[in-house]
């Protein structure tokens, strides 16, 4: 079954109108969201994502240097959050992928 999440800059939403925040739309398959190496791409697509929406949302901000890494990482945690695959998570905390593929 083919998902769509909508990964937004959530944390910098708030200084601006909705209207102007940064959004990218991700599709993914909840059925495979137990297959190690496709979790992997969709990290990978995940973190692409949350990149692209921090660029746009932070353009022309005088403090972009200090808080893009901030807006990457908290983005792409929601996002984790938001498709709520075991795996998907255990792979963003930082677990090996071969590790995980092991156990499934």
């Amino acid at each position: 079954m083919i998902r769509t999440l909508a990964i937004a800059a959530s944390v910098f939403a708030v200084a601006q109108s909705a209207a102007s925040a940064a959004e990218m739309v991700v599709e993914y398959d909840r059925t495979r969201l137990n297959d190690a190496a496709y979790v992997e791409e969709l990290y990978a697509e995940l973190e692409s994502a949350a990149k692209s929406v921090c660029k746009k949302e932070l353009a022309g901000s005088p403090i972009i240097v200090s808080t893009m890494r901030s807006c990457i990482e908290t983005t792409l945690a929601e996002s984790v959050e938001k498709i709520g695959a075991p795996l998907l998570t255990a792979y963003a905390d930082g677990a090996e992928i071969q590790q995980l593929a092991s156990t499934q």
